[in-house]
Parts: structure tokens; C-alpha cells; sequence
């Protein structure tokens, strides 16, 4: 899932779930920005910092602070990331599983059927040992924290510590993904996460037609963004072998997944018709899991308890909107058929318009667009200047406290606390915490697969033919073959680092 439906969908059903806009647009974008939160706001290792380039103002200097009071009286804090960007991934010598793991793939594919949600299905066949943290909906740990944030809604004082709002959109985030990411894990485990690349189908309205996919990490179109089958963890890393295709709410297809081949195994030569295949309908899989978070944030307004099992929609929209809404949401979901989706690079604009549409119709005519520097720029007025000889900045404990920022760090080392003590008592499986590894497993390598020469004719970037005088030159971030306009070389290091990659970082 992206920000179509992390931000746009949530506010849509934290709107038709009775909470008001303000309220509404908090959780909203504290669903988002799990996506959001990742190395341009400091190293989990390291005692919270922003470069210069981080801000929105050209102050000079680094933007930290380690000697903020916490609640629970520690006098440094360090971010609690939510995410890796790509760039960051590409380069990573270690997966971050404290990262994926709880805020992406939530563990689910365990415990005893008498005790399980009656719609968790748990998945059968695979005797790795990491099978068990398969991501699946309404699993024991997903349901359990859904009460876990029902009975912190039940009992929040309302202090300037209160995080209620970002936790909760933090975790309609992790439960959303429980449907988008169901069938994989946050850790890069070849023998579950990956899936054979020419035999998978898409369907293209009623038709389906084969797809000859090479996993081509180096091709930017919309079928193309797939991890490299290299032998590294994390090319396996959750769906990156299936590209985005699990975060797009109008796609639909077949893939075959590792976990369900024999041995845990895929065999590139082997018959498609001797592979055993899985079917994905997202536009099902996603008006699924857009009702139910409807249904939880019904549940935390009205201080329900315990898992909103009971709650229906008629008694959320009245009897006569249920299916006025149910057509608006899938409309917004699975978008005109007759359109040619696969090919359509403006696809993504129009889910997040439809969207938008529907928060104009249903939700009190409200117009919202998200801004992913909104709360790194409200939090600029807590810094103070620390040493004006440095150009240092530190925060300002009184001001810091009461940002978005801050609540929803808060927000996330709750859930990463929580999360962590579950596995380790449903699975006695030690979520490792970043800030305990030591640097030298956490850096940046070098190591990066190069594009063959031969298989490129044009700069992806700018389009120019190459030829005898307009050479060929790899990109030392991605790999990609581009040419010397479009990486020029770095004069200090000698390096040459594509505009595309450049503007990521």
C-alpha cells in the first residue's frame, strides 16, 4: 500500500468512523509517515540529529539533541525508524528487522485454531524455520494489537505525552499491510519470499495473458521494479522479488510463491504448468481492509474494548449509505477496468484522486493533500541555538514534546516494545533492536550489481542513444548503465552517482 490508501483511505474511514477532521488528519498522516520516517531523520544508533540538507530552512550546523528528559527518565532518545528508503536498502549490508518486521510484515502465521480470529487462515507447507512470521490478517498478533491500542484509548490521560492519535495511525499503517503484504516476511528469506518470474499472470479485466517478467532491478516502468535474483538477503526482503505489485489496489494476479514450491525451492526451468501458483485480487483484499479499520476506529471512538467483531457497517453508515459508500470505495479501489492499468504510467495520480473524490462526497466536502515535510517543518520552532561558534541547534525540551514528531517517536518504540515482547513470548523469537548491533554490521557496502553493458541502448534518464562519442557509464548507487550527463562524476571521490539516485538521497 502507498499513500493512497495509508493516507487518503485512512482519512477517509477515520472520517466516516466519527473522528473529526483534525483528529482525522493526524491519524492519517501518522499512517503515511511509517513510510516516511527513515534515515533523513537520523540514525536509530545515535541520539536523535538532522544534517543542514534535512530542513527546511539553510541554517548551518547539526540538528540533534541527546540530553532531552523522556518520560521514562532516560536523558537521550533516539529515533525509532520506520522505514528504509531504497537507497538505503541497495547499500545495506544488514536487513533491519527491527524495521520491517514490526511496522510492515507483522508476524502472524502461528498459533492454536481454537484461539485464532475464525477468518485467520494460517498457512501450511514450508518447514523453514522463519515460516511462522509470515504476514497474515486477523492473525493472533495483529488481533492483539488491535486490543492493545483499544485498552491504551481506553486508559490515555491526556498529558503532553498523549500519543493516542499517532499510535493509532501508525497501527491502521501495520494493519493495513497485514492484507497488502499478507504471504511474506519482513527478513530476506529466500526459501519463503521468492517467486518464480516467468510464469506469473496478470488480468487485464476478464483476460488473463502471461507476462514474461526478468526481475529487472534496473528498468523503472510500472511492471519492471523488481529486487535482482542475487545472493543477498536483501533482494529476498519481503515482496521486493514481486516488485510493488502487493501495494497496488487495482492490481490483480497470479505469482508463485517459494514457500509453496516443494523444498521451499523455485526452479527457473521448470514448466509452468508443474508450478504451483497463487491468486491475488487486491481490489477484494483492500475494500476488505479498508472496512475493518473503518470497524476499529469505530471501535476506538465509541471506547469499545475489546476487537470490534460485532460492529456492522449499517450501524456505522446507517442502512441506507452502506451501499452508497461500498460503491464509492470500490470505485476508488479497482478503478475504470476497461483502462489499460498495466501500461497507464498516471494510475497512481488517479487512485488518489478517486480518493479524494470520495472525501469530498462523503466526508464533509474536505479537500487534503499530503505534505511529507508538514511535520518536520512544525517542529523547526523547538530548535534553539546551542553553541552559535558550532552552528549547533538543540531542542527545546518544553516545545519538542508537544510535536508530532515527538508523539509519534513515542508511537513507534510503543509498538516496537510491544511487538517485541509478543514474539518473544508466542514465539520465543528475539526481535533484534538496532541500537544493540554493533556499527561495523550496519554499514554501507560497496557492493552493488552492475547492469550488463549490452543490455541497454539509451540512457534511462535522459533517453539519448549511446554510441562511439556518447559512452556508457555505471551508476556506483544502483548499478544502472547511464551516461556521463546524467551521472557526472564526483570530483572529490570519483565517483559517479545517477541524477535519480542523487535526488533520493
Amino acid at each position: 500500500m502507498d499513500v493512497d490508501f495509508h493516507y487518503y483511505a485512512t482519512f477517509a474511514a477515520a472520517r466516516l468512523a466519527g473522528w473529526d477532521k483534525k483528529e482525522a488528519e493526524t491519524i492519517a498522516y501518522s499512517a503515511q509517515f511509517v513510510d516516511e520516517f527513515d534515515m533523513r531523520y537520523g540514525s536509530s544508533s545515535e541520539p536523535w540529529s538532522f544534517t543542514t540538507s534535512q530542513l527546511p530552512s539553510p541554517k548551518m550546523g547539526t540538528f540533534r539533541f541527546d540530553q532531552i528528559n523522556h518520560q521514562n527518565g532516560s536523558s537521550k532518545i533516539r529515533p525509532r525508524r520506520t522505514v528504509q528508503n531504497t537507497t538505503e536498502c541497495i547499500k545495506s549490508l544488514h536487513v533491519r528487522k527491527d524495521i520491517w518486521i514490526p511496522f510492515h510484515f507483522l508476524p502472524g502465521n502461528y498459533g492454536k485454531k481454537s484461539e485464532r480470529d475464525p477468518r485467520h487462515i494460517k498457512r501450511e507447507g514450508c518447514s523453514n524455520k522463519n515460516f511462522d512470521l509470515l504476514c497474515r490478517p486477523f492473525s493472533p498478533l495483529a488481533i492483539a494489537m488491535i486490543n492493545d491500542l483499544l485498552e491504551f484509548n481506553k486508559n490515555h490521560d491526556g498529558s503532553n505525552y498523549d500519543y493516542l492519535l499517532q499510535l493509532v495511525g501508525l497501527r491502521m499503517h501495520v494493519f493495513a499491510d497485514t492484507w497488502a503484504h499478507q504471504d511474506f516476511v519482513g527478513d530476506g528469506v529466500q526459501a519463503i519470499n521468492d517467486c518464480l518470474g516467468y510464469y506469473n499472470f496478470i488480468e487485464k479485466g476478464e483476460c488473463l495473458e502471461q507476462l514474461n517478467w526478468a526481475f529487472n532491478p534496473f528498468k523503472d516502468d510500472l511492471n519492471m521494479g523488481y529486487a535482482p535474483n542475487v545472493q543477498l538477503p536483501r533482494a529476498y526482503l519481503g515482496h521486493g522479488r514481486l516488485g510493488h505489485f502487493p501495494d497496488y489496489s487495482w492490481c490483480r494476479y497470479y505469482y508463485s510463491p517459494a514457500w509453496m514450491q516443494a523444498g521451499g525451492s523455485i526452479n527457473p526451468n521448470s514448466n509452468a504448468n508443474n508450478v504451483k501458483m497463487l491468486v491475488r485480487d487486491n481490489p477484494v483484499v483492500f475494500q476488505t481492509a479498508f472496512f475493518e479499520i473503518v470497524k476499529v476506529l469505530y471501535a476506538l471512538k465509541n471506547k469499545i474494548p475489546t476487537y470490534p467483531n460485532r460492529i456492522t457497517l449499517p450501524l456505522i453508515f446507517g442502512t441506507n449509505k452502506v451501499d452508497v459508500i461500498a460503491n464509492a470505495v470500490r470505485e476508488a479501489i479497482t478503478l475504470d477496468r476497461s483502462e489499460d492499468l498495466y501500461t497507464d504510467t498516471l494510475v497512481f495520480q488517479k487512485t488518489v484522486d478517486k480518493w479524494k473524490e470520495l472525501i469530498k462526497d462523503h466526508c464533509g466536502g474536505l479537500d487534503i493533500t499530503f505534505d511529507n515535510q508538514k511535520w518536520k517543518q512544525e517542529a523547526i520552532p523547538a530548535l534553539t541555538n546551542a553553541s552559535r561558534t558550532t552552528g549547533e541547534y538543540r531542542w527545546d525540551h518544553g516545545k519538542f514534546i508537544k510535536t508530532n514528531l515527538y508523539k509519534f517517536n513515542l508511537a513507534a518504540e510503543h509498538h516496537f516494545a510491544f511487538v517485541k515482547t509478543r514474539l518473544r513470548t508466542d514465539l520465543k523469537y528475539e526481535l533484534d533492536d538496532i541500537a544493540t548491533f554493533d556499527k561495523s554490521k550496519v554499514g554501507l557496502s560497496t557492493e552493488v550489481v552492475w547492469q550488463p553493458d549490452s543490455s541497454v541502448s539509451k540512457c534511462p534518464i535522459c533517453n539519448k542513444s549511446f554510441g562511439t562519442f556518447f559512452r556508457k557509464h555505471h551508476c556506483r548507487t544502483c548499478g544502472r548503465v547511464v551516461c556521463s550527463g546524467c551521472a557526472p562524476e564526483k570530483r572529490l571521490r570519483g565517483d559517479r552517482i545517477c541524477k535519480t539516485c542523487e535526488s533520493s538521497m
